[in-house]
């Protein structure tokens, strides 16, 4: 596909900005008309898995399910694998819900290394380029892709500009390699998606790096981006992009207005839950409400262990919520600051965001405490008890 037609293909889609992105098992029906809600221009499917869904038809039957409601769009369909014939039968059979169809070739666990797909398929681009090939073949919708960087910037070019000749409309660049993730996640490379700008014609979509919405602006202005998408922070904000009119309190100053913001998040989500249900619908919803109140719930353990009741029930998780709601005085009308003045809220340590950074910072402290004390440090239920919230 030429540059002409990929930015074609970008204006059918509205040139969006905000991109919510492919999540497994979170970014379902409900969570992505939230995020539209709150200024989402394109909204991705969890990922699917090219074969499995071919081969179970329970589970293709519950994809179908989530891609069936008519205003969740511009949607884009994200599929995994690394057979082009699985990845050809399965988009032909969901592109009538798509509007895109994009190829996972950055998801870095455990489960895409053993099953040869994800960032580790970028290892074949051989085989990435057949894919693409056979999808533009046998689709009449776009096809894009999300890569990460590779460990060198001669190949991640290399990847990039086979990827445009192959005719993908458009690519999303997750400014880290597949070795950074969780406790060694590490700053995102910005500037390496700004140098690509200058290597392809193609809309680029910058992933990476963004925890607030004053990250959003910042990542424009340094990576010269189409649009930005985010995951782990729009799970724990899914206002995060509308935060100019919806922006929570800074939690250090104010931990009741932010607890208060998070619980209307809460309360919003499960409305959109019931509106936009699915098969296993209470699933997804204890995923989501957890890490919308996780700062909350992190000092509530009683409510977080009832959150999680096996056989739980939407209803079950409103009343989880109204009652950590109660702790925190969050009425229609919120409290009058005089009232937040007299009376201590508590808030965890960390955002679900920062949860892995924090959990390695607590295991580097113990580590320097024991050098310090001569081997003495804080004992091993000490740093159990400190790393329990951080699960």
């Amino acid at each position: 596909m030429d540059g002409d037609s990929s930015w074609d293909v970008w204006t059918s889609l509205g040139s969006p900005r905000y991109v919510c992105s492919p999540m497994v098992s979170q970014s379902e029906a409900a969570f992505r008309m939230m995020t539209r809600k709150y200024g989402a221009d394109l909204a991705c499917t969890p990922m699917v898995h090219s074969r499995i869904v071919l081969e179970h038809p329970k589970i293709m039957a519950r994809v179908m399910e989530d891609v069936q409601f008519a205003d969740d769009r511009p949607l884009s369909v994200q599929l995994c694998g690394n057979s082009p014939p699985h990845f050809i039968e399965a988009a032909k059979a969901l592109e009538p819900f798509a509007d895109v169809t994009d190829i996972n070739l950055g998801c870095p666990q455990g489960c895409a290394r053993s099953g040869g797909y994800g960032a580790f398929l970028l290892e074949d681009l051989s085989t990435v380029v057949r894919i693409v090939d056979g999808l533009r073949s046998h689709l009449t919708k776009p096809v894009s892709a999300k890569i990460r960087l590779l460990p060198s910037w001669e190949r991640t070019v290399d990847t990039v500009r086979a990827l445009e000749a192959a005719g993908v409309a458009f690519i999303c660049v997750h400014g880290r390699t597949r070795f950074n993730t969780k406790a060694d996640t590490g700053p995102c490379d910005w500037e390496a998606i700004r140098r690509l700008r200058e290597v392809t014609s193609l809309p680029i979509i910058a992933n990476g790096g963004i925890e607030t919405h004053h990250d959003i602006h910042q990542c424009f202005e340094a990576t010269s981006a189409d649009a930005v998408m985010s995951a782990e922070a729009l799970l724990e904000d899914p206002s995060l992009f509308a935060h100019d009119e919806h922006a929570p309190a800074d939690p250090s100053q104010s931990p009741l207005a932010y607890a208060h913001h998070q619980l209307s998040m809460a309360f919003e989500y499960l409305s959109f839950a019931r509106r936009y249900r699915l098969e296993g619908q209470e699933f997804y919803a204890t995923a989501h409400v957890f890490k919308i109140l996780y700062r909350l719930l992190v000092c509530h353990l009683d409510l977080t262990k009832a959150l999680d009741r096996k056989g739980q029930t939407l209803d079950g998780i409103q009343r989880v919520v109204e009652s950590l709601a109660h702790r925190y005085d969050y009425v229609e009308t919120h409290m009058s600051q005089e009232n937040e003045i007299g009376r201590e809220y508590h808030l965890g340590p960390s955002s679900w965001y920062r949860r892995h950074r924090q959990r390695r910072e607590t295991l580097q402290g113990s580590a320097a405490e024991r050098r310090a004390g001569g081997g003495k440090g804080m004992s091993k239920a000490a740093v159990s008890n400190r790393l329990a919230i951080f699960a």
